[in-house]
């Protein structure tokens, strides 16, 4: 029943952003806006707000914390449909992006928009079954990453994309990471919705913007709606970074809080982590097993 509801819901919402699609059009038109994506496709992507803010914060953020440059290649996990390339764009970025998200109407939109204009940025289709955001795919996390054919990244971005995904993919998403990235000088930067504060941390001085839920057999994760899994997940620091380790990732400097949990100095909305790959003496197969994925 609950499905059928929050199925329902959906459908109601899809209808309401295609009537204001026109008025969405007119509004970019007049603003000199018309290279960025319709709302209907923009809601995908996070806040509705300001166009540009999202893309160029993250251009920001990655120059900061993680050496974003020209001549590098990325790739944007969870892309949506491209502001950060947009803004890598209009920053004048050269290089190449990898974009991947699992939603095929944005890839198509940037493909036929950003792509024609410069082909290095690259957009594919991660086409992974997902009851909430694509019920029409055809392969599992594990399947596609084995399809993903690059490797070999300078930089690897996930913005809000990590804060939808459930534990069972955690592990196979956090391994592609690992492999992919260049050994010693590449670098990741993660966005997470982190439960546990560090005692180092200034006190909150409001209360969370998202409230989650705690679920009775585990402390590892919560769920913004337990109705809604994949909706919004938080992760316990502790267990994050005992997952980071099983990957061989370091983490650089420690936890970058945001603001959504009330932390008054916050970088961005979401909590982020840069990370780094080490090679484990153990583990020699990993320099070379470049398997791929979102």
């Amino acid at each position: 029943m609950i499905g059928l509801i929050v199925k329902m819901l959906r459908k109601a919402r899809y209808i309401i952003y295609a009537l204001i699609e026109p008025l969405d059009y007119l509004w970019r038109k007049i603003n000199k806006m018309s290279v960025y994506p319709p709302i209907r496709l923009r809601r995908h992507s996070g806040s509705l707000g300001a166009l540009d803010g999202p893309g160029y914060e993250f251009v920001v953020l990655l120059k900061l914390l993680a050496g974003l440059e020209s001549g590098q290649r990325m790739w944007d996990l969870g892309c949506g449909c491209g502001l950060l390339e947009l803004a890598l764009e209009r920053s004048g970025w050269s290089g190449q992006a990898i974009a991947t998200d699992i939603h095929r109407p944005s890839i198509t939109w940037a493909k036929r928009t950003i792509s024609a204009r410069d082909p290095s940025f690259v957009f594919l289709h991660a086409d992974i079954y997902n009851q909430a955001y694509w019920p029409k795919g055809r392969l599992n996390v594990h399947q596609w990453l084995d399809r993903f054919p690059e490797s070999d990244f300078d930089l690897i971005v996930a913005k809000s994309f990590f804060t939808h995904v459930l534990p069972e993919e955690l592990d196979p998403y956090l391994s592609a990471v690992a492999r992919r990235l260049k050994h010693d000088k590449g670098r990741a930067l993660l966005t997470f919705f982190v439960l546990s504060a560090l005692p180092s941390e200034k006190p909150i001085v409001r209360g969370p913007a998202i409230r989650f839920h705690s679920l009775p057999k585990t402390k590892d994760y919560a769920l913004k709606n337990i109705a809604a899994p994949s909706a919004a997940v938080a992760y316990d620091g502790d267990y994050l970074r005992r997952r980071f380790r099983e990957h061989n990732l370091s983490i650089q400097g420690d936890l970058h809080r945001g603001s959504w949990s009330g932390y008054p100095e916050g970088l961005s909305f979401q909590d982020l982590f840069v990370l780094r790959r080490e090679v484990s003496p153990a583990s020699p197969g990993l320099l070379s097993g470049a398997s791929h994925h979102f």
